[in-house]
């Protein structure tokens, strides 16, 4: 996962929709249908990704919803 473009995704949430935006970071994507043909797409998330996309959503200030 690219964390400088999740980081880039909830600054501008954060500065350009509004610092009270709730945000819902999912654990479960599994790659489906043409999504296999590409490289980025091609692989589930791993846990430890996710616990990482975690810390960044916590320290971006924002609401994170589950």
């Amino acid at each position: 996962m690219s964390w400088i473009f999740l980081c880039r995704i909830l600054n501008f949430l954060k500065e350009q929709v509004s610092p009270h935006t709730h945000v819902h970071l999912m654990s479960q994507y599994r790659p489906m249908g043409e999504a296999k043909g590409f490289r980025e797409l091609s692989l589930p998330l791993p846990a430890e990704e996710f616990r990482s996309a975690l810390k960044l959503g916590r320290a971006s200030g924002l609401v994170l919803v589950r």
